[in-house]
């Protein structure tokens, strides 16, 4: 309202998208990070709505103004590559039981890709054992 000047309810009918636009960069301009001027947008957007439902203006200008990108931070966790994933199978010592057991945790880990919390709480039961041979296959 500052921004525009409003200092009436009837006046939010003089807003246009170029309005928002110019808004949009000035919020940028001072500086605030993207989430901030997302949410600020998205303030704008969801009162716009409202107007439109009560019939106070005659539409959302708001809406087809590009926000800046959600940081959802999905995707930023480092993966393991191939030869990374062979080097720690290869870590534990071959001829142990505790090797043995090692290279099975880790093999979970990485074929399935659990999280440590997971692979802790599996019991033997939620594992799946199909043996198919002659004798005993499933029909």
């Amino acid at each position: 309202m500052r921004f525009i000047g409003i200092v009436r309810p009837e006046e939010f009918r003089i807003v246009t998208r170029a309005h928002v636009i110019a808004w949009r960069d000035d919020l940028e301009r001072r500086g605030l990070e993207g989430p901030t001027r997302r949410n600020r947008l998205a303030a704008l957007s969801s009162l716009f709505e409202y107007l439109c439902e009560k019939n106070a203006v005659s539409q959302n200008p708001v809406k087809g103004v590009k926000r800046p990108k959600a940081q959802s931070g999905e995707g930023t966790t480092p993966t393991i590559g191939d030869h990374q994933a062979r080097q720690l199978l290869a870590a534990p010592a071959k001829e142990t039981v505790k090797a043995k057991r090692d290279r099975a945790i880790l093999s979970t880990l990485l074929y399935h890709a659990l999280r440590r919390e997971e692979l802790c709480k599996l019991k033997v039961a939620d594992f799946r054992h199909a043996r198919r041979g002659a004798g005993n296959a499933r029909r």
